[in-house]
């Protein structure tokens, strides 16, 4: 189900949030509100809640005001979007929600590119992020290997983790596999 603009009461007629949604989650910007009807939080969400924003306290004093560090808590933090394009993403409003995430919060992003989509559209150009950056075309040539070596340094490098070149390879090499698995499928 692709992202779109929701209210979301609960059963009782209370506005629970307003914002954009992916399913039953939310995801881009969006307000949470507590039963009371106050603000709860209100910003960026990703799939594990809060990315960039606000947290109240039920009396509606703001708790914390910035990015919400995902894997440890609350506080300055770096993001790092991977962005999988397709011709559907392109033209979904969740396209520009989430362009709009990566522009206001100056996230380092990288671009992962279906094998179908289509570079020209002038969509594509058209969005507040660096369209030049590096990125990765899913269609198993060695062009995409390069590329997922990259990415795989760049993520390494970026969450400080722990470097482990063969098994990094080997990973690198099941991926690809599995990328020429999916192709040939159609």
């Amino acid at each position: 189900m692709g992202e779109m603009w929701k209210k979301v009461y609960s059963k009782s007629g209370v506005l629970l949030y307003e914002g954009f949604t992916s399913g039953i989650y939310p995801a881009g910007v969006g307000v949470l509100y507590y039963p009371n009807g106050n603000k709860y939080q209100e910003g960026i969400f990703g799939f594990k809640g809060l990315v960039s924003g606000r947290e109240y306290y039920q009396d509606g004093q703001v708790r914390f005001d910035g990015v919400y560090r995902i894997n440890m808590a609350y506080g300055p933090n770096e993001v790092f979007m991977i962005i999988l394009w397709s011709n559907e993403y392109l033209e979904s409003p969740a396209c520009l929600s989430e362009m709009g995430a990566a522009w206001v919060t100056q996230t380092d992003y990288l671009g992962i590119y279906t094998p179908d989509f289509s570079f020209g559209n002038p969509k594509y150009h058209e969005v507040p992020i660096d369209t030049t950056k590096m990125g990765a075309v899913l269609n198993g040539d060695s062009n995409c290997r390069a590329s997922m070596i990259e990415f795989n340094n760049k993520v390494i490098h970026f969450f400080g983790l722990d470097e482990d070149e063969q098994r990094n390879m080997y990973l690198v090499d099941e991926f690809m596999k599995d990328i020429e698995k999916i192709n040939k499928l159609g």
